[in-house]
């Protein structure tokens, strides 16, 4: 088990016994996990920098033509579901409205 498994469950398993037991979600390898995994690694090794790295994810949806909304939970609806990662350099921002320099910006392929 790594240190930042999620670990937020908690269970009551005698409503006399206190305190609470505290049980991890079980759930490995989802977007949560790694999303804290790669904040801890950032945490970690991240130095104060000019130069770093953005990750965006674009999800095209049409709306249903029955209800009006706009579901991205359906899958037969979302027309695009894009991720991109782009290299910032903002060496030469001084005040603001100064406008960072993009290096990269490329789409990348979804991991599933």
């Amino acid at each position: 088990r790594l240190s930042t498994d999620v670990n937020q469950g908690r269970v009551q398993l005698n409503p006399d016994f206190l305190p609470l037991i505290t049980v991890p979600d079980r759930v490995a390898g989802d977007v949560e996990e790694r999303n804290l995994l790669f904040a801890g690694i950032s945490n970690l090794i991240t130095t104060r920098s000019d130069v770093f790295t953005v990750y965006l994810r674009v999800v095209a949806v049409r709306q249903d033509a029955v209800s009006g909304k706009w579901d991205a939970t359906r899958s037969e609806l979302v027309a695009d579901d894009s991720r991109y990662v782009m290299t910032i350099d903002r060496s030469n921002v001084k005040k603001p409205g100064d406008r960072p320099r993009v290096l990269g910006f490329q789409r990348v392929e979804s991991p599933n």
